[in-house]
């Protein structure tokens, strides 16, 4: 077989048969959701089964894509159509929320195990029928999930982290900003620090503000932000966001939080004016002496408290705030930015495993505008750089920090006469490659990213 090699520029790929099999006993309908572990690195899927001939929903390849194996909960997880697939990591722990189409919502560990299950349309309301969940998100730090009714009403709904339905809905059908034509995936933007969902017939996505802090059910808000549409991706099915390799793994506290308001008053974090006593400016990790010291004496609560122990800029004391800890920051992709009451907001630095996370906490009540948008997540723990878009037309598209399109793979094209026709979900794994799963027929591809030098040979 011919090499299969599409891309542009650095963001060039090559296809590899060979790897993404479906293990024995997958009878594979759709294939809908990806997800890398944060804990080792395997990847994941979530596909509509022949539940005539298989009760399983869930495969896990390792992180090179060999050795698929199915697993999950039976036909209790796998019965009708699972579709989206979204990894959260709460308070360090890894979980998998499912959307199925089939009216289900479902929260599982990641060996599939359930937590919860829910049924039936949000608190029973009829008015939300026809009710077809596609898919969650789960923005690390809020106490809420949201959900989007893609193929029923095309409402966003929002639930706890326990399953239970917040009363709180936006949206609907229509084209004007707010509403939707096919929600057909929500996520979180690390980049931007913004809900984003991929609006598939209205041919864009959608930006909206939230409140990432909110507490109660009346804390939670979801506005639009602004929209966006990418020529060559014009049906979009779910957007995801990676670092690029090589970009910068994480930046300084003045980088990451130039000003932070908070009730009244402000601090500058600059060169020169950061009030972070030097403890707190090292990488509070392994790799900090200070850290150790007091995380042995009293957990990472307090060592937090104590290594931030220090007086901020001018002279006053450090509120609730600046001694509140990161919860669940120690996972590769996990956040959780508390909403906590105290004077104003800060920073605090944290790293366990493999991530170096910078972390604003925001005032109680906080929108997503006064969270920082270079807090992110992508590979290695650094901060998210780019997107990929599986686009249900055909092409996987790379696009930049400023959401430009720098490079498009051509699965449809180049893949559609072994049925790769329709992408409707794709990942850029932490080593550079891209996974790709596509809709009608289900199949499953892996295309290696070629070196820099490499890809200009091609081009």
């Amino acid at each position: 077989m011919l090499e299969v090699v599409s891309g542009n520029g650095s963001f060039t790929f090559a296809y590899v048969p060979s790897l993404l099999a479906l293990p024995a006993g997958v009878e594979l309908v759709n294939a809908h959701g990806l997800v890398q572990d944060p804990t080792d690195g395997s990847i994941l899927l979530a596909y509509q089964p022949d539940n005539s001939r298989d009760n399983h929903c869930l495969v896990r390849w390792r992180p090179d894509g060999t050795g698929g194996v199915r697993f999950g909960a039976g036909s209790a997880l796998c019965a009708g159509t699972p579709h989206g697939l979204r990894l959260a990591v709460e308070d360090g722990v890894p979980f998998l929320y499912h959307a199925n189409n089939d009216a289900a919502l479902h929260k599982t560990r990641l060996n599939g195990s359930l937590v919860w299950s829910v049924s039936g349309p949000p608190g029973g309301n009829a008015s939300y029928l026809p009710y077809r969940p596609t898919w969650f998100a789960a923005p690390p730090g809020s106490q809420y999930v949201y959900l989007a009714d893609g193929y029923g009403s095309n409402f966003i709904h929002v639930y706890n982290r326990s399953g239970g339905y917040s009363g709180r809905s936006f949206g609907g059908r229509g084209t004007a900003p707010g509403l939707f034509q096919t929600c057909h995936a929500i996520n979180f933007d690390p980049r931007r620090g913004q809900l984003i969902v991929s609006d598939r017939e209205n041919h864009r996505h959608q930006y909206f503000d939230f409140t990432l802090s909110a507490a109660t059910p009346s804390d939670v808000t979801f506005t639009p932000a602004s929209q966006f549409h990418t020529n060559g991706l014009d049906r979009p099915c779910h957007i995801q966001f990676f670092r690029e390799i090589g970009a910068p793994k994480e930046k300084s506290v003045a980088e990451a939080v130039p000003r932070v308001e908070g009730e009244g008053q402000s601090s500058d974090l600059k060169p020169g004016a950061a009030p972070f006593p030097p403890a707190a400016e090292d990488r509070l990790g392994g790799s900090s002496p200070a850290w150790a010291a007091e995380a042995r004496k009293g957990g990472a609560s307090e060592a937090a408290a104590r290594v931030m122990g220090a007086p901020r800029a001018g002279g006053q004391p450090w509120g609730p705030a600046g001694r509140a800890w990161v919860a669940g920051a120690g996972a590769v992709l996990g956040l959780a930015a508390a909403g906590v009451a105290g004077s104003g907001a800060v920073a605090a630095r944290v790293e366990a495993r493999t991530a170096a996370v910078v972390a604003p906490l925001p005032t109680r009540g906080a929108s997503s505008a006064s969270v920082a948008a270079a807090v992110s997540f992508g590979q290695e723990g650094g901060p998210a750089s780019h997107a990929v878009v599986a686009s249900l037309d055909g092409s996987v598209g790379i696009l930049d920090a400023s959401n430009r399109l720098v490079a498009s793979v051509d699965v449809g094209r180049l893949l559609g006469a072994l049925g790769h026709q329709h992408p409707h979900d794709a990942i850029v794994l932490a080593n550079g490659d891209l996974a790709i799963a596509t809709w009608n027929p289900g199949r499953l591809s892996y295309w290696r990213r070629l070196g820099l030098d490499r890809a200009r040979e091609v081009a």
